[in-house]
């Protein structure tokens, strides 16, 4: 059911509000019972025509009727709920927000609250849910990368922002972080905390790491001199994974046009978190569901 309803939102087709309501109910963004704040006793799911969703929880003791969104992130909202999946549906797919704005007839600034609210969903989903890439016969290649843009296409760079990455080979697993800087001190506390010990750690010769890797028993260091080879003719080392990540990242930063300083992480998180799903058969779809999960308080 849940793959028809959102096969019919994005393609804009109609929906009966119990249909989404038992969808949402499904996976767990809405409430399937509830009890009375006031008596304890169970409220029953009731249709009322007068209400925007139609449906709410009501007790029968004291009529006490509670919004059948309670408890989730859509309890606030004065969007429809087909409405909201119709922007979700929209962001999953990669559909600028003017677009989506013109297509569903909804303000921008609306859909532009809302994608701001599935990246922080998605980010607070990152950031406890984080899982260290490697260990023992896992290889791991790292580097250091920065965005920016140039005043007028020339010049010097402004709003520069450094990233430090990494790439677990053959899971395609990826960790990017903003950084202050790429310090030995900076980049080394992120290589303790992101990569676990006995793993096989590919990188360039940057000053930073060949100190850190030196000083460190933890990890295998394999590195390549990126003036003389793109793999290192003896050990085999390269980070030209890694390198592609940076080029698929830096390429749809681009595709946005222009992004906060402030916001830049959490297009990163995005970014990381839509590579999860790109193996999958459907991808939207799953990242539909993954976010709408989300999306309980």
């Amino acid at each position: 059911m849940s793959l028809v309803i959102f096969e019919k939102i994005k393609s804009n087709q109609s929906v009966e509000k119990l249909s989404i309501i038992e969808f949402l109910q499904q996976i767990g963004v809405f409430k399937v019972a509830l009890k009375c704040e006031n008596d304890q006793n169970e409220m029953s799911f009731v249709s009322v025509s007068t209400l925007s969703d139609e449906f709410a929880f009501q007790c029968h003791f004291c009529n006490k009727r509670v919004s059948i969104r309670v408890g989730s992130m859509l309890f606030n909202s004065k969007h429809s709920l087909y409405e909201i999946l119709g922007i979700l549906c929209g962001f999953v797919s990669d559909i600028s927000v003017q677009d989506l704005s013109n297509k569903l007839f909804i303000s921008k600034v609306s859909v532009g609250k809302w994608y701001k609210i599935f990246r922080s969903c998605i980010t607070n989903y990152l950031n406890h849910n984080f899982v260290q890439l490697g260990g023992p016969n896992k290889i791991i290649e790292i580097d250091e990368s920065v965005i920016g843009r140039r005043k007028y296409n020339a010049g010097r760079m402004l709003s520069q922002q450094w990233l430090f990455g990494c790439i677990e080979r053959y899971t395609s697993k990826i960790f990017i972080k903003c950084v202050d800087s790429r310090t030995k001190r900076e980049l080394g506390e992120l290589i303790k905390e992101v990569i676990a010990e006995d793993t096989t750690v590919m990188s360039d010769e940057w000053p930073a790491y060949m100190s850190f890797f030196a000083e460190s028993e933890q990890y295998k260091h394999l590195s390549v001199n990126h003036s003389r080879n793109f793999i290192d003719p003896v050990s085999g080392a390269h980070t030209q994974n890694i390198e592609r990540v940076w080029g698929k990242l830096k390429l749809r930063l681009r595709s946005k046009k222009y992004v906060r300083r402030k916001l830049i992480g959490s297009y990163i998180d995005e970014f990381c978190f839509r590579e999860r799903f790109k193996k999958d058969e459907c991808p939207e779809y799953y990242m539909f569901i993954e976010i709408l999960k989300l999306m309980k308080n």
